[in-house]
């Protein structure tokens, strides 16, 4: 093998570390909804990074319902302490009544990795009255 061929061989081998090009990771914490039946949803989660949040995307199902994608713009994007809130008008996008509700979060950090909740899920009823179980 020719003297260079080797040279680059270790070049490589000491500067060239796998394990360094790591993604970061992204926690979700104390994800909740809170809601008043057919007016408003609430979800707030805290997301912890060691990176900056560029592009968040909240995906809600309703049970049989399709996929709904709330593209979030910078407004809605977590603050400097990780907390997001947004406020989901239900008057405008409904969610089946009485219907077992996934969501989950989608986003682009400033590295350009993209990231994934769980997905998480409430029973969306009518809260407006006390009903007997």
């Amino acid at each position: 093998m020719p003297i260079w061929f080797q040279f680059l061989f270790l070049i490589q081998t000491v500067f060239y570390n796998p394990q360094a090009i790591e993604k970061s990771e992204v926690f979700f914490i104390d994800s909740t909804v809170s809601y008043t039946y057919g007016q408003q949803a609430t979800f707030q989660v805290k997301i912890q990074s060691q990176e900056e949040i560029e592009e968040l995307g909240l995906f809600i199902q309703a049970e049989g319902d399709s996929t709904h994608l709330v593209p979030l713009g910078p407004d809605h994007l977590p603050d400097q302490l990780g907390k997001f809130i947004y406020q989901h008008d239900l008057s405008t996008y409904p969610l089946r009544p009485f219907s077992r509700v996934n969501f989950w979060y989608r986003g682009k950090l400033n590295t350009g990795q993209e990231f994934t909740s769980d997905i998480y899920a409430f029973d969306y009823i009518d809260n407006r009255f006390s009903w007997e179980k």
